[in-house]
């Protein structure tokens, strides 16, 4: 069965829009990257095409409907994904989507199409979908998943159910962390660097190469100031190039900043995140001035800003780190 952590609202709503029996044809789940949106779309999919649920509605897991969910191979159901190599979804793929809408359903009553990372349709992409919307066939659903609500056509939102998302407490985190298996004090590291999302902080938990990513990340975050350009680029062609990574270096590197800061500022009462690391730290802390750990910050910010607006995550990360570079090597102190 899929695990759907402190999510409850978005859950209570699905599960009176089914009992009802007044399901919207097009609903857009809205939060942070990780947070159970892309999960709960398979479930409800899973709801609707379930042939025998559960006492309080839900999938019952054991029909041929929840069988063929659960292997990912259920004819009525279609998930559309960004391209790998372009990260978009093209315009192509909608129109794949839009003959197969006015399909009568395989097997089911409900014809459930997911669109993955919505905020990637292009243009041409997401007018053509706006047809599908403005006609929707019965008894089919479309469910569009996004983290960047904003990137969306106004048309699009205008014409979707929105659900919302929020992220899950630390405190929330560690306890799902630690409920498997995982060391507390690892957990707590782990549940700072997800900020709010239990599918970042269970793949960190679970995934020892999300972790080395993190412990490589942190490598080259102590050499900053004191690498060469040249270094520093050897250092980032080493990381693997996809969005999923790019989000954990830059997760990563805001908490580590964020330490620096509150060494720098001599904050009390506020843990550090990076425990494993405070004679690193420490160290860096002492050869920085605050004028350079708040424009790392100010560039880090931005990098962000630029991978949810679709810039290349390579790209984003050499720059990123470049940038870091020059500021941290400077010797001489802005705030004065």
């Amino acid at each position: 069965m899929l695990s759907i952590y402190g999510q409850e609202k978005p859950l209570q709503i699905l599960l009176h829009a089914y009992k009802s029996g007044d399901v919207p044809h097009s609903v857009l789940f809205t939060g942070a990257r990780g947070v159970g949106k892309f999960t709960t779309a398979m479930w409800f999919a899973s709801l609707l095409l379930c042939t025998e649920p559960a006492e309080g509605a839900s999938p019952c897991g054991h029909c041929p409907a929840c069988k063929k969910m659960a292997g990912n191979n259920h004819p009525d159901v279609r998930i559309i994904t960004p391209d790998k190599k372009t990260l978009n979804i093209k315009i192509e793929q909608v129109r794949a989507l839009q003959k197969e809408a006015y399909y009568l359903s395989y097997e089911g009553s409900w014809k459930v199409f997911i669109i993955d990372d919505a905020h990637r349709l292009l243009d041409a992409a997401a007018n053509s979908f706006l047809k599908i919307l403005e006609e929707p066939p019965s008894r089919m659903i479309t469910i569009l998943v996004t983290d960047n609500l904003h990137a969306l056509l106004p048309t699009i939102v205008s014409r979707c159910h929105i659900v919302r998302f929020a992220p899950i407490s630390d405190d929330r985190l560690v306890l799902i962390l630690i409920d498997k298996g995982i060391p507390e004090d690892r957990s707590r590291i782990i549940a700072q660097i997800a900020r709010g999302s239990a599918g970042r902080a269970i793949g960190l938990a679970e995934r020892e190469s999300l972790w080395e990513g993190r412990r490589r990340m942190l490598d080259l975050l102590v050499s900053l100031g004191t690498a060469s350009p040249q270094t520093v680029l050897g250092k980032i062609e080493r990381f693997p190039p996809g969005l999923e990574e790019a989000e954990l270096a830059l997760d990563v590197t805001l908490c580590w900043l964020r330490d620096l800061l509150l060494l720098k500022e001599q904050v009390t009462g506020e843990p550090l995140i990076n425990t494993d690391c405070r004679k690193e730290l420490s160290l860096q802390e002492s050869s920085l001035t605050y004028w350079q750990i708040e424009n790392s910050i100010s560039v880090a910010r931005e990098a962000t800003h630029q991978l949810a607006h679709q810039i290349t995550p390579a790209l984003v990360m050499q720059r990123l780190f470049i940038q870091m570079n020059r500021i941290q090597s400077l010797n001489y102190d802005f705030t004065t």
